[in-house]
């Protein structure tokens, strides 16, 4: 087989195996992290509960039907129903974090004085480690060097084939 084409093939498998850690990277990222969907108005609030341990956790928001104005309030109740963390949510999206002393089932409770109701998607969990997050990282080098790997070999490969 030619050199060139041996490159290509090689580019090819790094970028496959790019691929491939990139979707276990995306799942071990988010393995710990619990999404609920729902839909929230006046007295019905969204719920969602999960165990996190000591540290750092972190919950999110996407409100599918949000109008300019809307404004939607998020509680993180941790042990004994203490607040955690609150916020009133005036966009589409937010993410916030919170500290965390002790293991302990968090629920983060999402209200809305709206009468209409709003499908909402919230998420709640630890943040995720270092290594896990690098994953990602890593990921991403591997895509990127197999991308520019796969455009440069095959310019090796015409210009190799046109002088021999």
């Amino acid at each position: 087989m030619e050199r060139p084409t041996l490159i290509l093939l090689g580019m090819a498998g790094l970028l496959a195996a790019g691929l491939g850690l990139s979707i276990y990277a995306g799942t071990v990222v988010f393995e710990d992290i619990v999404l609920v969907e729902s839909t929230v108005s006046a007295g019905v609030p969204l719920e969602v509960t999960a165990p996190i341990p000591p540290g750092m956790g972190i919950f999110a928001l996407d409100i599918q039907d949000y109008e300019d104005g809307m404004v939607m309030r998020a509680h993180v109740l941790g042990p004994l129903g203490y607040t955690m963390a609150s916020v009133d949510i005036t966009s589409a999206q937010y993410e916030g974090t919170f500290e965390t002393d002790e293991s302990y089932e968090y629920t983060l409770v999402v209200e809305s004085d709206s009468t209409s109701p709003v499908n909402v998607v919230g998420a709640l969990g630890p943040i995720p480690d270092a290594g896990k997050t690098s994953l990602g990282f890593v990921s991403l080098y591997m895509l990127l060097v197999g991308v520019v790997g796969m455009i440069v070999s095959t310019v090796y490969l015409v210009w190799w084939r046109r002088r021999h």
